[in-house]
């Protein structure tokens, strides 16, 4: 797809998609967030203090998705491209790289992002908002008609990220030496080479939380680039003040993606700002079939046990992931049968406390979309809502919850799916330990 294209599509999926993916598009034209967004001020967590200072991954809960779209107080679809279009129509554009580029990079899953090889090194990545990015060597020059570009000298030297969900698309690549900033404290990291790096100074904590980051800090830090997520409020308002700052802004929305392993692609993306697209496509290739191999096993099993995965937040409020998210697939892959697989979309629903009873009576096991510290016990659970310490699988102690680490584990999303797997059918995986899972 030629750049000169790239506006006319996001103007497009605007008309396609609604006011989620017409937040997403701002580079058109002046950002305005989606009018139906009530869950980006208060992501839908389960605890009770200090939800605006959360680890960054739990305050995006529930799969990190935080737009919602309640209209009623039953459920309503969450208004993402997979909510009110098929799923495909966003992967059309992927087919970018001209017949005579050097090169190109397959994308097998992903729906949200490109990559387009150009003569001698030059590279045009397309971001999780549409926006284009060139990607140059040192001392080369934009080529004739990609001038008016944001440039990016790779590889990358100076990175800042502002989504510890994100630190685990860099550890396949290896590039952790590269991480100057994280919208993080060290106590909510869970990568130990990141740790390590910020109790020695070499990684500045940017902020608390995604939101809310330190624009002073960042800039004095100078990144080569920045990376976050878009797709709420809070996001745009950060992507908006990035760029008056004339800092580089990559939009890693692998959270809006509706195949596991389309969000873990997000690898292959952010190889391409390091130059190591082929170290990159080594380690998904490896994932990929893990999973495949995976899904195979869990086809043999005689049934398929029903699952619940749902969260509550401070207000009371029951999400579930919609059919058309991520989480949805892993169940199916893993053998399950997911009790909302009806809903439509890739976000999440707001279900009432009856739905919750009616549907959550058949499960089998329940996954809590909630880590430590912010759950512990499986007793907070049934304080939060009498109607799920109505159901039989609360009752029976089979609840898991994620481990601390989870959000920071999208580069470990076969090991994830296969702890379903096994947690859905033992039988199948006699004496596998669970790594990412945790019995509440």
């Amino acid at each position: 797809m030629s750049r000169r294209l790239s506006c006319s599509r996001r103007k497009a999926l605007e008309l396609l998609f609604g006011s989620v993916v017409a937040g997403l598009a701002t580079a058109c034209g002046a950002s305005v967030a989606p009018a139906t967004l009530p869950a980006a001020t208060e992501p839908p967590t389960a605890t009770t203090a200090g939800e605006t200072d959360m680890p960054e991954a739990t305050a995006k809960t529930v799969a990190e998705a935080t737009i919602t779209a309640v209209s009623t107080p039953t459920r309503t679809p969450e208004p993402t491209a997979a909510a009110t279009s098929k799923p495909t129509t966003l992967a059309e554009p992927t087919a970018t790289t001209p017949a005579s580029a050097p090169g190109s990079m397959e994308i097998k899953y992903s729906k949200l992002f490109t990559v387009e090889y150009l003569a001698e090194g030059a590279k045009v990545a397309r971001d999780g908002d549409g926006d284009e990015l060139l990607l140059l060597a040192a001392g080369h020059k934009a080529p004739a008609g990609y001038e008016s570009l944001m440039t990016v000298t790779v590889p990358v030297q100076r990175v800042v990220v502002l989504s510890t969900t994100d630190l685990a698309l860099l550890r396949p690549l290896d590039v952790f030496d590269s991480l100057v900033g994280i919208s993080a404290p060290r106590e909510r990291i869970q990568i130990e080479e990141v740790a390590t790096s910020m109790s020695q100074g070499r990684t500045q904590s940017v902020g608390s939380s995604a939101s809310k980051p330190d624009y002073e800090l960042i800039a004095t830090l100078k990144p080569d680039l920045v990376v976050g997520y878009t797709g709420a409020k809070d996001g745009i308002t950060v992507k908006a003040k990035l760029a008056e700052l004339k800092l580089p802004f990559a939009a890693v929305n692998a959270w809006l993606e509706q195949d596991p392993l389309g969000r873990a692609e997000w690898i292959k993306f952010l190889s391409a700002f390091y130059n190591k697209e082929t170290q990159a496509e080594a380690f998904f290739q490896g994932m990929e079939t893990r999973v495949k191999n995976v899904e195979a096993r869990a086809a043999t099993a005689a049934r398929r046990p029903k699952v619940l995965w749902a969260v509550v937040n401070s207000k009371g409020e029951h999400y579930v992931p919609n059919g058309g998210k991520y989480e949805a697939a892993m169940i199916r892959m893993a053998g399950g049968d997911y009790l909302f697989a009806d809903l439509a979309g890739t976000g999440n629903s707001v279900i009432t406390p009856e739905e919750v009873v009616a549907r959550g009576k058949n499960a089998e096991i329940f996954i809590y979309a909630m880590n430590p510290p912010n759950i512990k016990s499986l007793d907070e659970v049934r304080q939060l809502s009498p109607a799920l310490a109505e159901l039989d699988v609360v009752r029976q102690d089979k609840v898991w919850c994620f481990q601390p680490w989870y959000w920071q584990a999208v580069d470990k999303t076969d090991e994830i799916i296969e702890d379903l797997a096994a947690l859905f059918h033992p039988e199948l995986y006699p004496g596998h330990k669970v790594r990412h899972f945790l019995k509440l």
